[in-house]
C-alpha cells in the first residue's frame, strides 16, 4: 500500500475505507473486511518503521506523514508548526536543507534531525 499506492487492489480500499483522507489517519470502523481490520490493527506498527523519502516533495504531507526517522513522532504534527511546504526548507540553489531556515523555524534538536533526512532528485516521485 505504501510502495504502490497506484495498485487497484490499494485504490479500491481506498475508496472504500479512506477516500478522502490517507491510511494513516483513518479509524478502523465497524463493518471493515478482515483484511482491513488486520491492516489498521498493524498501521501503529507500521508508522513507526515507516519513513518517506522526500524526492519530489509533492508526495509527502509535511506535518503528518511520518518522514523524520529521528523524531520521536516521526513527523511534525506535534512541534505546532505552521502550514508550509518542503520547498520553503530546501535551498533552490544547491536541493539541500536550508540550514538557516531549519534553525530559526523548529527547535534545535528537531532541525538537526530533519538534517539527516537525505533529500532525492526533485523529479523523481516521493518513496
Amino acid at each position: 500500500m505504501l510502495v504502490n499506492p497506484e495498485a487497484l487492489w490499494v485504490r479500491l480500499l481506498k475508496g472504500l475505507y479512506f477516500a478522502n483522507g490517507d491510511l494513516f489517519s483513518t479509524s478502523k470502523g465497524n463493518i471493515g473486511s478482515w483484511i482491513w481490520n488486520g491492516i489498521c490493527d498493524t498501521k501503529e506498527k507500521l508508522k513507526i518503521c515507516w519513513v518517506r523519502g522526500i524526492m519530489s516533495r509533492e508526495g509527502t504531507n509535511f506535518h503528518n506523514d511520518p518522514w523524520v526517522p529521528y523524531l520521536p513522532s516521526s513527523s511534525l504534527t506535534s512541534l505546532g508548526l505552521p502550514p508550509s511546504r518542503f520547498s520553503e526548507w530546501i535551498s533552490p540553489t544547491d536541493g539541500k536543507w536550508n540550514l538557516e531556515v531549519l534553525m530559526a523555524t523548529i527547535p534545535e534538536e528537531s532541525a538537526l534531525a530533519i538534517l539527516r533526512v537525505p533529500i532525492g532528485p526533485p523529479n523523481s516521485l516521493d518513496r
